[in-house]
């Protein structure tokens, strides 16, 4: 989900970017979906698609806690409260499916993992 509000500052509790302090460099959504998958991500998004998603941005910060992400935020907030306003992406990376082949595949996982976990309730005797 996209947040408007503040800018970036250094943040204690998720895992920031760049311990040092300085500048960050923005990176495709992509990018850093792939580099932080399986955790939650907080971004100053710096460019947009054409359908107006996120497309570029500054990573702030990553966890795989939702709560440290969202705390990590609102210190954004506060520490930029009276400065220059921004746009925040907080996301889930994850892998993104699409249609085709790549759909395809997921979803025949999928089944095919339904079908043991009932073969296995079978087994069991279970109802």
């Amino acid at each position: 989900m996209a947040m408007k509000q503040g800018q970036t500052s250094r943040d204690d509790t998720a895992q920031s970017t760049d311990e040092r302090g300085g500048r960050r460099k923005a990176l495709p959504i992509e990018t850093i979906r792939q580099a932080y998958n399986g955790q939650w991500v907080l971004v100053k998004t710096t460019a947009f698609d054409d359908m107006h998603y996120p497309a570029r941005g500054k990573l702030l910060a990553h966890s795989p806690d939702r709560i440290e992400i969202h705390q990590a935020f609102e210190r954004e907030m506060h520490a930029k409260a009276r400065g220059t306003m921004g746009n925040f992406y907080i996301f889930f990376a994850q892998p993104l499916l699409t249609s085709g082949p790549e759909f395809e595949k997921a979803a025949s996982k999928a089944v095919e993992q339904i079908r043991q976990a009932m073969a296995r309730k079978r087994a069991s005797g279970s109802r």
